[in-house]
């Protein structure tokens, strides 16, 4: 299994990307009461449709980066195409890194010799969050805001915000999203805010690329996150 970066300058001419919940339902037989069972383990499914083209080199690309995939062999790392950096106004700036005139990493200590954090720029998780948790504590400058739909990377994992968020005096702010965790994150964990990606693979056994004379037809595709 390999992974393959989703060409840039492709674009689309239709998008739609949602999660998948992982509910079960049941309905009494005789009464219309209905019982759901939510089961966690929600995922990430996309379908678009790539614009129609006359170059048949982008034609031969497509038709190359599609076969290559072997159906849902190999996978694609992709993220929200139509939302690629968040709304809001949450900003990222270089990871700090404490060095010695070695330029090697050295432990930073307070006066009674304990290790203190160093806080980067970028936005970082306040405290640690546990498995299944579709909410954390974030931080960013004061004023600073993720809108609701904006897309993140938490621990290698891609989710989107349920509500508008504003960070607070203090640099913090609570941020619902789902999918909801997969793993346990620690605190300081960094969020990333420009292209967060997931993995998919394509259903179905693979991806046509139709030709006309002196045209190609635009691709259709659907994924569902790999996890």
């Amino acid at each position: 299994m390999s992974k393959y970066a989703w060409p840039l300058p492709w674009g689309v001419q239709s998008f739609q990307m949602r999660v998948v919940p992982n509910v079960r339902a049941f309905r009494g037989p005789y009464t219309p009461t209905v019982q759901t069972i939510d089961l966690l383990g929600e995922v990430w499914l996309i379908s678009f449709e790539l614009p129609p083209g006359n170059d048949p080199i982008v034609a031969g690309q497509r038709e190359a980066f599609f076969d290559r995939l072997l159906g849902p062999v190999n996978l694609i790392e992709l993220w929200n195409l139509q939302r690629p950096v968040p709304l809001g106004t949450i900003t990222s700036g270089a990871p700090v890194q404490v060095v010695n005139t070695a330029l090697q990493p050295v432990q930073v200590v307070n006066a009674a010799l304990q290790p203190v954090a160093v806080i980067s720029r970028s936005p970082q998780l306040v405290a640690a969050a546990p498995k299944g948790a579709g909410s954390v504590q974030m931080r960013n400058p004061a004023g600073k805001t993720i809108e609701a739909g904006d897309m993140l990377g938490l621990g290698g994992q891609l989710v989107r915000a349920m509500d508008r968020a504003v960070f607070d005096a203090n640099g913090v702010a609570t941020v619902e999203f789902l999918p909801r965790l997969r793993k346990a994150l620690p605190a300081l964990t960094e969020v990333v805010i420009n292209r967060p990606t997931a993995t998919f693979e394509v259903r179905g056994e693979g991806v046509p690329v139709v030709h006309r004379p002196g045209m190609h037809e635009g691709s259709a595709l659907e994924l569902i996150e790999r996890i």
